[in-house]
């Protein structure tokens, strides 16, 4: 049997390897993150399947970001939403705070 912790250090070497190739990784067990000048579409993606892979909210909220201001690609509110939720549900408050401000504000603009 795998514990749930071995699990998580086996996701996130594997994400980390994923992001590898898309810009500079600065990796620790604590806090994941990449730093890339120009993201593209593979990056954001790249993003998207860490914060679900990582089970780190920073990680998801730099994904919700990056999708909310359209970096690497067109914006996309929805998958900002769920990427802030996905933060929110791990219990960060960042994460609530900027899923409900994306929530307000795509109802604003009729998103």
């Amino acid at each position: 049997m795998t514990s749930p912790t071995i699990k998580k250090i086996g996701a996130l070497i594997v994400a980390a390897m994923i992001l590898a190739s898309l810009g500079t990784v600065t990796y620790s067990l604590v806090s994941p993150t990449v730093e890339q000048t120009k993201p593209n579409a593979d990056w954001r993606h790249n993003m998207y399947l860490f914060c679900h892979e990582a089970f780190d909210p920073k990680v998801c909220i730099q994904a919700g970001q990056a999708f909310e201001a359209g970096k690497g690609g067109e914006k996309d509110i929805e998958r900002a939403i769920k990427m802030f939720n996905r933060a929110c549900s791990f219990g960060n408050e960042l994460g609530c705070t900027l899923e409900e401000a994306a929530i307000d504000n795509n109802a604003k603009t009729g998103g």
